[in-house]
């Protein structure tokens, strides 16, 4: 009858589909790693599942937004979210996390809703969040991707390298505060194509060896671990680079600044200012990548003569080559689906903004880079590819200070005390690794929290002994265990911040080391300033409220078993 075929009309435009968030399909490639404190994270949350339901003609559902913040978390964004006690009898909301984390989720979610087809109430939805948060107030600042010591080119290099590598390009280069950016050359709407780049035109090993393919037996040779890909492409940036006008991307390679500031280009007297961790990663990097020149090149110069048929790169250039890389490649995956480091000529000029208006996908034989939210002619064009790094990593990959990301951090190891008992310390081991997402070697002071919780928890632990094994469920309310416990606990981080505090070297003498003149040095100079000036101010808070919370404690007992560290 009428009335039944309107009702299944009815039931039908009802229907509801299911949307998966798999953990697998993320946009980081830390997720398997990380799989378990998610999970830890969604149960605690109250969240049954990793699915939410999408209603046809409905807007997108609140805790689609709430899981895909959770799945697109940062191990420190994990490690600072505020997780009940007990399991909530709803789900507890997710507000916004960060300026990385929302355009990450609101991008994931983007990508599910392509997946399953047109839901028209829920695109619409999702496409206005994505302007207002690219919109959101105050606008971040941008930073160059890297620091230059010459002045930036003028617009007219953009002609020619767009006619060599066959760019079709909307934008036009303009100088932004002394560096170089992109800016949109006249208005763009949402999701049109404001770069389109052929694949063909990206410095990649796999492009490199379609025209050469006897350089696939000499890459290959390279096996060097997590430094493998980066090597690859090194090896193919210092051989176009000597090729000098007889490159394809010779106009390209003319454009890229003689000097970055990341840290190969660094001199050591820059650094002593650095916390003595930072100062040492810093100087086992360089360490590393002195020692492939030293050790690697030549050997693949006796294996392969044409690769180098002018001798092993030189120090500098080794260098220049890998501040190219660190500052400019992107990860692309171009063979296989699997992901590798590339170079894109024109997108590696794009400024850092965790509010990024643009995405960037392989659309057939082109890399393109399209808007997220309409745009404004002369609005300039970012890409996020910082703000989840933390500033130790921007500041050792870019040169850029903790003022261009979200918030600096500070990384925090605790060990065991070696007075304990061992039957607590074996107890505070476990409970560590199985009911706290850092454990023992995951724990960052923030700003906006210079003391977290689970660093309190994991310290509590940690001087636990067997008279307070039978209370530990307090810690685990976020309450001390005891007096004495907590007295232990504060003295353990006291001691630890107070390190955190003392300079690669407590005697240089700083005001000597900062140039004068050098452009990229001066600027490398402020940067490590601004990190070490944001590393003591997180650390002198910390020490401020630990020494808060002593005083606040009764005087000691004295007693057996709870004596002071």
């Amino acid at each position: 009858s009428p009335s039944v075929g309107l009702d299944k009309q009815t039931l039908g435009r009802a229907r509801r589909q299911r949307m998966a968030l798999s953990l697998l399909l993320g946009p980081d490639g830390d997720f398997d790693s990380l799989a378990s404190a998610r999970e830890q994270a969604r149960s605690a949350l109250g969240y049954e599942r990793w699915d939410c339901e999408l209603t046809s003609g409905a807007g997108l559902p609140p805790d689609a937004v709430h899981l895909a913040r959770l799945a697109c978390m940062s191990g420190h964004e994990l490690y600072a979210l505020a997780l009940p006690p007990t399991c909530p009898p709803r789900p507890a909301p997710i507000e916004f996390v960060s300026p990385s984390n929302e355009r990450l989720a609101l991008l994931f979610l983007r990508t599910r809703l392509g997946d399953l087809g047109a839901h028209e109430a829920a695109t619409r939805d999702l496409d206005e969040r994505l302007a207002a948060f690219v919109d959101g107030s105050p606008s971040p600042e941008t930073a160059p991707s890297a620091v230059e010591a010459t002045p930036p080119p003028k617009p007219s290099f953009l002609g020619p390298l767009a006619r060599e590598l066959g760019l079709n390009h909307a934008t036009r280069v303009v100088s932004v505060g002394g560096d170089r950016g992109l800016v949109a050359a006249r208005a763009l709407q949402l999701g049109e194509v404001v770069v389109s780049v052929p694949l063909a035109a990206v410095v990649c090993a796999h492009t490199c060896c379609v025209a050469e393919p006897w350089l696939s037996a000499a890459l290959d040779a390279i096996d060097e671990g997590e430094w493998t890909a980066n090597l690859r492409l090194m090896v193919i940036l210092v051989r176009e680079r000597r090729r000098a006008s007889k490159s394809r991307w010779s106009s390209w390679l003319d454009s890229l600044p003689q000097a970055y500031g990341d840290c190969a280009q660094w001199e050591d007297k820059y650094c002593t200012r650095l916390p003595a961790a930072l100062y040492w990663v810093r100087h086992a990097l360089v360490a590393e990548i002195d020692e492939f020149l030293e050790r690697l090149l030549p050997e693949l110069c006796v294996a392969f003569p044409d690769l180098f048929p002018a001798g092993p790169p030189s120090s500098s250039e080794w260098r220049w080559v890998r501040a190219v890389v660190a500052t400019r490649a992107i990860e692309l995956p171009l063979t296989d689906g699997k992901s590798e480091p590339a170079l894109v000529p024109l997108l590696d000029m794009l400024q850092h903004s965790p509010r990024s208006p643009l995405e960037h996908s392989i659309v057939g034989s082109a890399l393109e880079l399209r808007a997220l939210t309409p745009l404004s002619a002369g609005a300039s064009l970012t890409l996020d590819y910082g703000s989840r790094m933390g500033a130790s990593e921007l500041l050792l990959q870019h040169g850029v200070g903790p003022g261009v990301i979200e918030a600096a951090h500070v990384f925090v190891a605790l060990q065991l005390p070696a007075e304990l008992a061992e039957e607590a310390c074996i107890a505070a081991v476990l409970l560590l690794e199985q009911l706290t997402t850092g454990g023992l070697e995951m724990h960052w002071l923030t700003e906006r929290d210079p003391l977290p919780s689970p660093l309190l928890l994991a310290a509590r632990l940690l001087v636990l002994d067997e008279t307070e094994v039978k209370t530990v469920d307090r810690a685990f309310q976020g309450e001390p265990v005891g007096p004495e416990n907590e007295r232990r606990a504060l003295l353990l981080l006291q001691e630890v911040i107070s390190a955190l505090l003392e300079p690669a070297d407590p005697y240089a003498d700083v005001e000597e080391q900062v140039p004068a003149a050098e452009a990229a040095a001066a600027v490398t100079q402020t940067a490590i300033i601004d990190y070490c000036e944001a590393h003591e101010r997180i650390c002198r808070t910390s020490l401020e409220l630990i020494e808060a919370r002593l005083l606040g404690l009764p005087p000691s007992t004295g007693e057996p078993g709870n004596s002071t560290m």
